[in-house]
């Protein structure tokens, strides 16, 4: 009989992955507070704390980028108060000019609505073209919706008929 071999199973290794940490960067000189809290804080130009509330024109307010306002109380001394009589209100009667009813104009019914010629003398003739590039011919005319109006109507003209002129034009001398 031969022999069997001994049987061994490896350690299963798993290696530590290494998490690299984000560290914001670090600045020596901070001029200006870093401000991470909603609302405003009160600081000095020159980083003096002390100076806060005695230097006025050094002293300016630094935001952070939150959107709640921030609040200030009024500062209340019951000793400093003064006491006054309420100021007497003034009654305003405001004066309403007379209301005067406008004047409506009769309608004229002598007067004749005049409906001019459709075409004009003036208009373009049928089968002339709209313009230099004789894109577009004059196909007719009609009346608009209030009967008055006088619109051209147009066609569309082919491509050969915009550079080849007609065989009478072509033989014409």
């Amino acid at each position: 009989m031969t022999k069997i071999p001994k049987i061994e199973i490896k350690e299963v290794y798993v290696p530590k992955i290494r998490l690299w940490e984000v560290q914001p960067p670090i600045l020596d000189i901070i001029y200006k507070p870093v401000v991470d809290i909603p609302g405003c804080v009160d600081a000095h130009r020159n980083n003096l704390t002390g100076l806060i509330n005695e230097d006025e024109l050094g002293t300016y307010q630094a935001c952070g980028t939150f959107d709640i306002p921030s609040f200030e109380p009024l500062k209340y001394n019951p000793a400093n108060f003064t006491y006054t009589a309420p100021a007497e209100q003034q009654e305003q009667q405001q004066e309403q000019p007379p209301q005067q009813q406008p004047e409506i104009p009769l309608k004229k019914k002598d007067e004749k609505l005049e409906i001019p010629p459709c075409p004009s003398n003036k208009e373009q003739k049928i089968g002339d073209f709209r313009n230099d590039k004789k894109l577009e011919r004059v196909i007719g005319y009609e009346r608009g919706q209030n009967g008055i109006e006088c619109i051209t109507l147009y066609e569309d003209v082919p491509f050969i008929s915009q550079y080849i002129p007609s065989f009478k034009q072509f033989t014409g001398v």
